[in-house]
């Protein structure tokens, strides 16, 4: 799931939110996901399974119009379509 509440995020994030906003001020489609106990490649195998297969499925949605049957994100299409909508408005 997405994390929302920045408030409560540890300092280390700054330049992470840097290219997050920068990319959302441009009106470019952009997600972050946090992961609060595990570093920008998370080791433990459950946390490592889940990014990958979130980058792959972000990459196949906004590459090939793609989107997995049964996710174990329920909500990360909407997002992506909500994201897509933005985006072609924008151009």
């Amino acid at each position: 799931m997405p994390y929302n509440d920045w408030r409560a995020a540890p300092s280390f994030l700054a330049t992470t939110f840097e290219v997050f906003t920068g990319l959302n001020r441009l009106e470019k489609p952009v997600e972050l996901v946090y992961y609060p106990i595990e570093d920008h490649q998370p080791d433990h195998p459950q946390a490592r399974l889940a990014t990958l297969q979130r980058n792959v499925d972000w990459y196949r949605f906004w590459l090939q119009g793609y989107e997995r049957l049964d996710p174990e994100d329920k909500e990360q299409y909407v997002r992506w379509q909500r994201l897509r909508e933005l985006n072609e408005a924008s151009r």
